[in-house]
């Protein structure tokens, strides 16, 4: 089938057959793109999830343990 495809592009002119194969790679990454940008969305979503976590984490230890020792200390 590629073949034919390229007898039949052989005679056309260059920039034809550059915008033919311009548009079927498009048209065949378009599905892997869709795949990355949702990966990456996920990905995003688990970043958010950590950050926040290690926000709420940092809040404790700063006004838990370092200011309850600092507390300690002057008693």
């Amino acid at each position: 089938m590629e073949e034919i495809i390229l007898n039949t592009l052989s005679g056309l002119p260059a920039a034809l057959v550059l915008f033919y194969v311009w548009f079927t790679s498009d048209k065949n990454h378009a599905k892997e793109r869709e795949e990355w940008r949702s990966e990456l969305r996920a990905s995003n979503e688990i970043l958010s999830k950590v950050t926040e976590q290690v926000n709420q984490l940092t809040f404790i230890i700063q006004n838990y343990v370092i200011n309850n020792r600092k507390d300690a200390d002057r008693g």
